[in-house]
């Protein structure tokens, strides 16, 4: 008697493997049996026995096949004749096989600007690969090809999802124009159950990263809104900036020394024109004003040096002074980089005398 175990079909997870063993007598007598049974890791899949002549089967149908089918599966054949009863094994072992998941790149920005928060996600379909209990998940990220080390600014979020889908990220916070490189999510699944080996699959996504540019220089710059100790400056930019920037007024009592510094005001989309109020001012006393635009980039534009004075009296004047208009409190303005305006505040009445002088 010999007993004969061979196996067919996809060792993959997920698909059907048979295991079929053969018993083939030299010569049967009569009055006798055969029974054949299986042992291994999981024998209460579907059997089948056939029988012709000499030749008994029985199949063992691993549907689908996982990975705690996974060991030796052993086939006793016991042959009985006349009260005697010989027995006869074969063994196959069973190694399944786990499929390389599906990995796939995406980013969270359409165009990139330096100074912008960027995601790289790295989408993992394990969908008819494994049960996720079957099966360790580890996710590794590169940079041409050398790890990732997260910091500060490079975060790395671990594998998490189910088994419909797992998911890992790349955070820059924010990105910078060395950034640009390709990148690679490598995924190897362990298996946790029976003797598989691991697998791994990967997938690389190139960061192109936009060339950093100045912001929109600042023009036009205005002094409104005036009172005693106070102005409030506007400023105009000649197109919108895709970038976004943030403005400083930047000020002080001379060209060379522009040491105070304003609250800050943040582009905003659609918008050209922008102000800020300068409080704590000191009456006859000239300022020099430039607004200082910076991007996300650290990239910076100034507008050109404006200046402005403050005259406080406590007594009425009479008569417009020579080469001073009459304005309202809303209106005192400043034309040009050469000329200085003097805004001439008379206590008691609401009229400004705004003067254009050389500076």
């Amino acid at each position: 008697m010999s007993v004969t175990v061979v196996g067919s079909g996809s060792r993959e997870v997920g698909s059907v493997y048979t295991l079929t063993c053969t018993v083939a007598l030299s010569h049967r007598a009569r009055d006798s049996s055969v029974s054949i049974q299986w042992l291994g890791p999981s024998t209460d899949e579907q059997t089948v026995d056939t029988s012709e002549n000499d030749l008994f089967i029985r199949e063992l149908s691993l549907d689908p096949l996982s990975l705690d089918h996974g060991g030796n599966y052993t086939c006793t054949a016991l042959y009985t004749v006349d009260g005697d009863i010989l027995g006869s094994t074969d063994v196959e072992e069973v190694i399944p096989n786990v499929p390389s998941p599906s990995v796939m790149l995406r980013i969270s920005e359409d165009t990139i600007l330096v100074g912008e928060d960027v995601v790289v996600y790295c989408d993992i379909d394990l969908i008819g690969v494994v049960r996720g209990r079957d099966v360790a998940v580890e996710v590794t990220w590169f940079q041409e090809g050398v790890p990732v080390r997260p910091d500060s600014r490079l975060t790395i979020s671990g594998a998490t999802g189910d088994v419909g889908g797992v998911h890992s990220s790349l955070t820059f916070s924010p990105v910078h124009f060395s950034d640009m490189a390709t990148y690679e999510c490598r995924v190897t699944l362990t298996p946790l159950l029976g003797p598989a080996s691991p697998v791994s699959s990967s997938a690389s996504i190139f960061l192109n990263i936009s060339e950093p540019v100045d912001p929109v220089r600042p023009e036009d710059v205005t002094f409104r809104e005036v009172q005693s100790d106070s102005v409030t400056v506007q400023w105009r930019v000649s197109h919108i900036s895709y970038s976004p920037e943030t403005y400083v007024v930047q000020y002080g009592t001379s060209r060379e020394s522009l040491i105070h510094n304003s609250s800050r005001t943040h582009s905003e989309e659609g918008v050209m024109t922008y102000s800020v109020k300068l409080s704590g001012l000191r009456d006859n006393t000239t300022y020099y004003v430039q607004v200082l635009a910076t991007n996300t980039a650290l990239r910076s534009s100034r507008s050109s040096v404006e200046s402005f004075t403050i005259l406080v009296t406590s007594q009425m004047t009479t008569g417009q002074p020579a080469s001073c208009q009459t304005e309202s409190n809303e209106s005192a303005s400043v034309v040009g980089g050469i000329l200085s305006l003097v805004i001439i505040l008379i206590i008691g009445v609401s009229t400004l005398w705004v003067c254009h002088t050389h500076s």
